[in-house]
């Protein structure tokens, strides 16, 4: 059966997922951790994607992106490509290390964008790996939470649908974040392995 062709096009956001190969570690360690945002930083220069929110969990990633140019097979093909090499190497491992090319589910909708950086952000939390968002150094969640940013996310977009004041669209969106942790429920794809 022949795979779904992906909708591409200019300013389409994505949540995106991918895994490694039959579970093994994506990240063995922070070099692994950084070595991926470095090349994402790298992406985000190249391709010109809007990077919204990521999570580096053990065995997989999450990412929301929106993309500028109809590329955004090739932004995540260059860093996929580009870490596999580095990581294989560092930790002299063959074959493939992702499981299959990465499912990119489209949002289309304001309260969805919401929705996904939340998902995204709470990730390590479901896993059972911390206790609160801000605990997990390897998310985005920190950019939304403090005024220290992190030049790799843009949380301007999300942050605009809270509140037009920065300040309070940051209360607001910890807030948000916070409710939806009572709510939540551990998924099948927030595993801490």
């Amino acid at each position: 059966m022949p795979r779904a062709h992906r909708l591409l096009g200019a300013g389409v956001t994505y949540h995106i997922t991918a895994h490694a190969t039959g579970g093994d570690a994506l990240f063995v360690d922070d070099g692994d951790r950084y070595r991926y945002l470095i090349l994402l930083a790298e992406a985000k220069a190249k391709c010109d994607p809007c990077i919204f929110a990521y999570a580096l969990m053990t065995t997989h990633i999450h990412l929301v992106i929106q993309t500028t140019k109809p590329n955004v097979s090739e932004s995540i093909w260059w860093v996929h490509g580009r870490y596999a090499i580095a990581f294989n190497r560092k930790h002299t491992r063959r074959g493939h290390l992702f499981a299959t090319r990465f499912h990119g589910r489209v949002i289309d909708r304001n309260e969805d964008l919401l929705q996904s950086t939340c998902y995204v952000h709470l990730n390590p939390v479901r896993a059972g790996i911390v206790e609160q968002p801000e605990q997990y150094p390897w998310s985005s969640f920190g950019a939304y939470a403090t005024d220290g940013g992190d030049s790799l996310v843009d949380v301007a977009p999300v942050l605009a649908l809270l509140a037009e004041d920065r300040g309070r669209a940051r209360s607001a969106y910890v807030e948000f974040v916070r409710h939806s942790m009572k709510t939540a429920r551990p998924t099948e794809t927030a595993v801490a392995e």
